[in-house]
């Protein structure tokens, strides 16, 4: 009986000590995140001490690219979070056989900096032809880029890219669609794409097509086309955006009141305003530039005004700030994905960069010449891209990774 009470003294020990150690570790655990969580961090090196901290998210594409922090390789690789003392770090991303990504990340203590839009693309990639015509042919992606609506001298096609196909189909028009122009042959026939607007499920398009005379490309038709149901495709009068047009944005210039010291001072200032809402949103930045162009990102989370001399003010609408800077060295070409813009630089070479004009790179070294479209299908593993020439347009693609 003694042996039986000895037992389970020594049971109820345990018990008591395993508790007792496992609630500790549960405050201690609790007590280090809730410092994560307000900024302070716990560093072990010569002495224990609490530093100011805050986090850094960084993924790539393609992904396991090495870490590099201020020129110093770590043992780290993509996709990577970790935890850093506040201050500005270089960070750059290696992997063999790519073109390297790097920029300056300032770490703000208790702040989460991520950045999930880095791209490497390759040093060396061969280029494949998948489609080539004699005559000029304008081209305007999809928002989630898997579809391509394609015009050249009248005829149509919606070219589906995804996973790296090319698979192209025209679209022939109903005859009730030719016979409104009373006789004459469809204005579309002798007209350059303009704007297009795509549906949510990008089954149907409202394209604009303008029309040339003394005084240039000035006259608008607009034809409604639905690729599935072309019973339903029809000439429409839009001068403004069609129904399922996602929500867009405008730029005025205005005054607003802003606290400067104990004082309420007047300025003005360009703002991005919202078309069918009632919020304006100003923007922080001093552009200096009146933008000729302003348009955003498929989602409407980066809104971009582009100046006459390659100007650029790049503005988060979410975050509420602004990248400023200039690219002279090339022609603008447009959006390659959701981040990046691609252009044609001095030596005809194909080149992109990051949305706040960090990045800059040659991603095609062979002079490509004037580029129609450049785009990164849906996936990220393929670039289609058009290089035109006295001969006609051809159609490119190349596989990233």
């Amino acid at each position: 009986m003694k042996k039986m009470k000895e037992f389970f003294r020594d049971v109820n020990v345990r018990v008591v000590l395993i508790n007792g150690f496992m609630a500790l570790t549960v405050v201690v655990v609790a007590g280090v995140m809730l410092l994560v969580t307000m900024g302070y961090g716990i560093k072990v090196d010569e002495e224990v001490r609490i530093e100011r901290v805050g986090m850094l998210q960084i993924k790539s594409v393609p992904t396991r690219a090495n870490l590099y922090i201020d020129g110093e390789k770590t043992t780290y690789k993509t996709e990577y979070t970790k935890t850093m003392p506040e201050g500005e770090y270089e960070i750059e991303l290696k992997k063999e056989g790519y073109i390297g990504w790097k920029r300056k990340v300032k770490i703000v203590a208790g702040v989460l900096s991520s950045f999930e839009y880095p791209r490497l693309f390759p040093v060396e990639s061969a280029a494949e032809m998948v489609a080539e015509s004699a005559m000029d042919m304008d081209f305007r992606v999809s928002p989630s880029r898997r579809r391509i609506f394609t015009s050249s001298g009248g005829s149509m096609s919606v070219v589906d890219i995804a996973g790296g196909k090319w698979t192209e189909r025209e679209v022939e028009l109903p005859k009730a669609i030719i016979d409104l122009t009373a006789g004459m042959s469809p204005a579309w026939e002798d007209s350059r794409l303009g704007n297009v607007v795509w549906s949510g499920d990008e089954t149907k398009v409202v394209a604009q097509f303008l029309r040339a005379d003394e005084d240039g490309w000035v006259h608008e038709d607009y034809l409604e086309i639905d690729f599935y149901d072309l019973a339903n495709t029809k000439v429409v009068d839009m001068m403004g955006n069609p129904e399922f047009a996602k929500e867009w944005y405008r730029v005025v210039l205005k005054e607003f009141e802003e606290v400067e010291g104990d004082e309420l001072v007047m300025k003005a200032g360009y703002f991005i305003e919202r078309a069918n809402s009632a919020e304006a949103v100003p923007v922080k930045c001093k552009m200096g530039f009146s933008p000729k162009e302003m348009f955003a990102n498929h989602t409407g989370a980066l809104a971009v005004f582009r100046g006459e001399a390659g100007e650029f003010c790049v503005y988060d609408v979410a975050e509420k700030k602004s990248y400023n800077y200039v690219v002279s060295d090339a022609t603008f070409g447009g959006w390659l994905d959701d981040f990046m813009f691609w252009g044609v630089d001095e030596a005809e070479q194909l080149v992109v960069w990051d949305f706040d004009g960090e990045n800059k790179r040659v991603v095609v070294k062979d002079a490509v010449g004037a580029v129609g479209f450049a785009t990164i299908a849906e996936g990220g593993r393929f670039l289609y891209y058009s290089v035109v020439s006295e001969t006609g347009v051809r159609v490119l693609r190349e596989k990233l990774y």
